[in-house]
């Protein structure tokens, strides 16, 4: 059995969900723009900045994409390093702001955090220009614990991601069984030639991990209303079809009321309070009329646009 690759055709692969580059660059400009503004506002003065990512084909796209926009020198970190400070210098002198990537991949990464706060002082004069250090959430916890003086360098970390909806189709239903499975067996795969791939800390097992958590923090909750009378049975079953086929939004189905008006009074007192628990209102068809005068409904004509047709 071959090993899943974030960094091949699934999750990092050229096309997630038919979403161009360009569209997840897009997805990410309000992060792009803040992160150019950083680089270029002392481009000749020490300053840090953290580019957060959990996502490595990700990470290369910005990074591709900013060595085309902005003056820029990419430090590829090598698995041995002994000093952060020392492989900065070693670019010296730097046309343009250092963007630092490997971190991920550093069995030594503590060490090296440790020395840098041991050391931060010597930054500012002998690296003077921008450096960019990107870094994965695991990555920026080991930063706080172990280098917390050198961080405080830096403002907030800029965060980039993956549209919700590219994780989702990404990690399908079916692969998130055999990722939880493997992540569950770890150094007890039946398949070692793939277990080091799942071992705790390697950088699949924690993508995958991101990738997982991302998609459970996307997932959207809708609530539907329905009277007694109106077949909750039925509309219990339209939505666990739903949900099958949408396993990013949750939807809660809320009964009430055994006969139209006493429906009718309970929506009165949530609508008047302008509560917005309910996302969806299934009506008796006396109503439209009376929730337009309220101002509680509206035509749709102008959200179904050229589909108006063929949807009524």
């Amino acid at each position: 059995m071959s090993s899943p690759d974030l960094n091949g055709p699934n999750l990092n692969g050229p096309n997630l969900n038919g979403l161009s580059t360009t569209e997840i660059l897009v997805h990410n400009q309000a992060a792009l723009a803040e992160l150019q503004r950083a680089i270029t506002l002392r481009p000749h003065r020490f300053s840090l900045v953290l580019a957060r990512c959990n996502y490595a084909r990700l990470q290369r796209m910005v990074v591709a994409h900013l060595k085309t926009t902005t003056p820029l020198v990419e430090l590829a970190l090598p698995a041995q390093i002994t000093t952060l400070l020392q492989a900065l210098t070693s670019l010296a002198p730097s046309p343009g702001a250092l963007m630092v990537t490997g971190l991920e991949t550093m069995p030594t990464i503590t060490a090296v955090f440790k020395a840098a706060n041991l050391g931060r002082d010597a930054f500012p004069k002998a690296v003077p220009v921008p450096v960019v250090l990107w870094v994965s959430d695991r990555t920026l916890a080991l930063l706080n614990r172990h280098a917390p003086d050198f961080k405080s360098f830096a403002a907030a970390p800029i965060p980039f991601d993956y549209p919700p909806g590219e994780l989702i189709f990404s990690l399908h239903a079916s692969a998130n069984d055999l990722f939880a499975t493997m992540l569950s067996l770890g150094d007890h795969s039946p398949h070692q030639a793939e277990a080091p791939d799942y071992r705790q800390g390697s950088t699949l097992r924690t993508e995958l991990e991101f990738a997982l958590t991302n998609i459970a923090q996307a997932q959207t909750t809708l609530r539907i209303f329905t009277g007694g009378q109106q077949r909750p049975d039925v509309m219990r079953q339209i939505v666990d079809g739903y949900m099958k086929a949408n396993p990013t939004v949750k939807v809660e189905v809320e009964v009430g009321g055994a006969t139209s008006e006493q429906q009718q009074q309970y929506l009165n007192t949530v609508l008047a309070s302008k509560d917005s628990a309910l996302d969806l209102i299934l009506i008796d068809v006396i109503r439209p009329a009376q929730w337009a005068a309220a101002q509680w409904a509206e035509p749709l004509d102008a959200y179904l646009g050229a589909e108006k047709d063929a949807i009524m």
